[in-house]
């Protein structure tokens, strides 16, 4: 009975899901691992650790951070086809859509389908992602992607760290890349702190930025016209970027 095989279509079908969007995020998940071991810093968290002033957070244990950016929210009853979820106070975004919810501290009902684990990007994080493949190996030839998820404010910030993935102690030996993303109100720009590993291709083919208030007229990678698409009701930008080399800065601008 646990032979994945012999599932229904429905469970075969969401397995796929949730495997893809695992793997589509393992430049986030190693980047997190890397601090966690060079600087202490957790993986997997509770609410509180990001939320201490919220008293609310300290029982809940139904709910984890991947970092400080990723909100999980698994369902952990038979037959629950909604959630209760505790959104504290800042901008989040619904992970798969880009649709925003404006945490106040509270709990709010929402759909918790069986095709997908409800995730939540944090507003003011930028998520380094990939293309997913059938296995961890494969995904790593595949090119980057940006989730960025703006606050308030209009503003996000995230890294990258990459290796070999294989070679133990390349921070210290210096066999790695370091890239930090930011974001403002019509821009997302890269800074490169470290490229010391040239073993593997780093190309960016796609951003996404979620809480896009205004309507752009245009967008420019590296000062050239690049395609776009706007989804007004969910205020959701997507960008065609043209292979950019991340070991390169790079700057995307809109207006």
């Amino acid at each position: 009975p646990q032979d994945p095989a012999v599932f229904s279509d429905a469970m075969k079908n969401s397995t796929r899901t949730a495997l893809s969007v695992r793997y589509s995020l393992l430049p986030y998940l190693y980047t997190l691992f890397h601090k966690s071991n060079a600087m202490g810093e957790t993986v997997a968290r509770p609410l509180f650790f990001e939320f201490p002033e919220d008293t609310n957070t300290y029982i809940i244990d139904d709910q984890f951070l991947w970092g400080s950016a990723l909100m999980i929210t698994p369902v952990l009853t038979k037959d629950t086809t909604a959630l209760n979820t505790y959104f504290p106070a800042c901008a989040w975004y619904d992970f798969y859509t880009g649709l925003k919810i404006t945490g106040s501290g509270s709990r709010i009902k929402v759909n918790a389908p069986m095709s997908q684990i409800n995730l939540y990007v944090r507003g003011g994080n930028i998520l380094p992602m990939v293309e997913p493949a059938m296995t961890t190996t494969e995904s790593r030839k595949n090119n980057f992607r940006l989730l960025v998820a703006l606050n308030e404010t209009g503003q996000a910030n995230g890294g990258l760290f990459w290796d070999d993935g294989e070679t133990i102690g390349t921070h210290d030996s210096g066999v790695f890349n370091m890239i930090m993303f930011s974001a403002g109100k019509n821009f997302v720009s890269s800074e490169v702190m470290k490229a010391g590993y040239t073993g593997e291709k780093m190309t960016l083919d796609k951003l996404t930025v979620y809480g896009m208030l205004v309507t752009p007229k245009s967008v420019t990678v590296n000062g050239k016209g690049a395609q776009f698409q706007y989804n007004s009701p969910v205020k959701t930008l997507t960008v065609s970027i043209p292979l950019v080399d991340l070991l390169k800065p790079f700057s995307v601008k809109w207006m």
